[in-house]
């Protein structure tokens, strides 16, 4: 699953969202991209939901 934003900065809501929607559809990874960062690795997150720690964050 992958999520673009443009924000000047990424809010937890947006990371909350990512689980939630990967809770739903079933997808084990997801990304969220803002669109609006200088870097285009400065604007990626990668998601894996993991069903023993509900999910996490790798950078």
């Amino acid at each position: 699953m992958v999520e673009l934003n443009r924000v000047e900065r990424f809010n937890p809501i947006f990371e909350a969202h990512v689980f939630i929607s990967l809770k739903v559809t079933g997808a084990k990874t997801g990304l969220l991209s803002n669109v609006d960062s200088r870097f285009l690795q400065d604007g990626i997150k990668r998601f894996i939901l993991s069903l023993y720690s509900g999910g996490r964050y790798w950078p």
